[in-house]
C-alpha cells in the first residue's frame, strides 16, 4: 500500500507589488510553521489519479494576505497537474486568517506563497 506524504514550505518569493518597505514584518500563519504543516496534512488530499499514476512533484501557490488577515487572489505559480493544482488551491482558499504583515507598525497587504510537495512513500 502506498502512503502519502505532503510536505510544504512557506516561501516569501518577493512578489510584493508594493514599494519596498523599510521595516516589514512578514505575514504569519496562525500558530506558525508547525501549525501550517498540520493544516496542510489535514486539508490537502493527494488526488487519486495522481497517486495511481505515481505523479510526484510540487505546486507553488501565491496569494495576498490582506490587512484583515484574509487570503485573496490565490494563483498557481508552478503547477504539477490540474488535479494537484486544484487540491493545493482548495487548501489555500480554506486557510484561516493570517496575522497580517506590518510596515513600520501599520498593517499592509503582502504577497506571499506556499510550496506543497506531493510525494508517495
Amino acid at each position: 500500500m502506498q502512503t502519502l506524504l505532503i510536505a510544504f514550505s512557506a516561501l516569501l518569493l518577493g512578489f510584493n507589488p508594493y514599494p519596498e518597505p523599510s521595516n516589514l514584518t512578514n505575514p504569519q500563519f496562525p500558530g506558525g510553521s508547525e501549525a501550517m504543516s498540520t493544516y496542510f496534512d489535514e486539508y490537502v488530499q493527494y488526488p487519486y489519479s495522481a497517486r495511481e499514476s505515481g505523479l510526484e512533484g510540487e505546486v507553488v501557490v501565491s496569494f495576498i494576505v490582506e490587512k484583515s488577515g484574509s487570503v485573496t487572489t490565490p494563483h498557481i505559480v508552478k503547477g504539477l497537474s490540474p488535479e494537484c493544482d486544484a487540491a493545493a488551491l482548495r487548501a489555500v482558499v480554506l486557510m484561516p486568517k493570517w496575522t497580517p504583515a506590518r510596515n513600520n507598525g501599520d498593517l499592509v497587504r503582502c504577497r506571499t506563497a506556499v510550496r506543497l510537495v506531493f510525494r508517495l512513500n
